[in-house]
Formats: structure tokens, sequence, C-alpha cells
């Protein structure tokens, strides 16, 4: 029995997400796992890159929603949208119109 078969709870050792729990999905080959977590995206990671756990889980189910109750992980939050619309930039002024606008401020001096 292979330590590293789907529904085993790991711990991502490298890479961007290192220290996050994640679960296996899916073993892809001898070098390489499907795995997904609350704080970890669904890839294909290197065995060498994640440290097997003594848990598992059923995977049938949520398996973002099993590791954080099981250890209490807190997802982060998604960020919410403006109320208000976007303000519109001012349009740039090119040519002529900007060598009047150039000769009205020095008028104005």
């Amino acid at each position: 029995m292979p330590i590293l078969e789907p529904g085993r709870v790991c711990m991502k050792i490298a890479g961007r997400e290192a220290g996050k729990q994640c679960a296996v999905l899916e073993v892809v080959d001898s070098n390489y796992v499907l795995v997904e977590g609350p704080e970890v995206r669904r890839r294909k990671t290197n065995i060498a890159h994640i440290e097997p756990l003594a848990e598992m889980i059923d995977i049938k189910k949520d398996v973002k929603q099993q590791l954080v109750e099981r250890y209490n992980i807190k997802l982060p939050e998604k960020k919410k949208e403006r109320a208000g619309k976007k303000t519109e930039k001012p349009a740039k002024i090119r040519g002529a119109a900007k060598m009047e606008k150039e000769g009205k401020k020095q008028e104005n001096k």
C-alpha cells in the first residue's frame, strides 16, 4: 500500500504554498500527484515537494471543506467589489489644443 494514495493529507514543503495543508486526489505517475486544499490550488505536484501526514480523508466529499473542519483552517476572504462606478481619466490634450491651453496658463501667471 503506497503512502501517497488518494485521500492522504499532506503538507506542501516547497514553493509558494509551502506550509499549507492539502489532500492527494489522484496519483498521476511515480513522481507526481494531484493535490488540492483550502489554501492550495488544485494542481499536479512533485512528490518530493509534499510531506505526507498520518491522517486520511474521504475524497468523495468536498476536500477543502473537510480540511477546514478538521484543522480549523481559515479560508482567505474574497475581495469585495467596489460599490461605485469607476472614475474616468481626463482625456489627453494633443496638438493645437495643447498649445492653446499652455498659452492660457502663461497668460494667467
